[in-house]
């Protein structure tokens, strides 16, 4: 059991890091979006994003489970560039 837990605690470091790199991103394009006034949600790359990321899945027994993951991950970085929006509107 120790191992398998140590595993998961490499395995949760790595996400993490992937997280920060993404909201590092999400952050560049808030910018963007303030300068060209786009606005935050768009449907249609949300529907990109998923098709990509859930059609790289090679166990397809996660499908359910990853999906609301990546919606998640999708509802917090537009709340995150509504926040840097709303800041930069001060």
């Amino acid at each position: 059991m120790k191992n398998l837990r140590n595993e998961i605690d490499k395995l949760d470091l790595e996400i993490v890091q992937l997280l920060e790199k993404r909201f590092d991103v999400v952050k560049e394009i808030a910018k963007f979006k303030i300068k060209n006034n786009i606005p935050v949600y768009d449907p249609e790359r949300e529907t990109q994003v998923l098709e990509k990321s859930l059609n790289n899945l090679e166990n397809k027994e996660y499908f359910d489970e990853i999906e609301k993951i990546f919606k998640q991950i999708m509802a917090s970085s537009k709340t995150y560039q509504n926040q840097i929006i709303k800041k930069e509107q001060l």
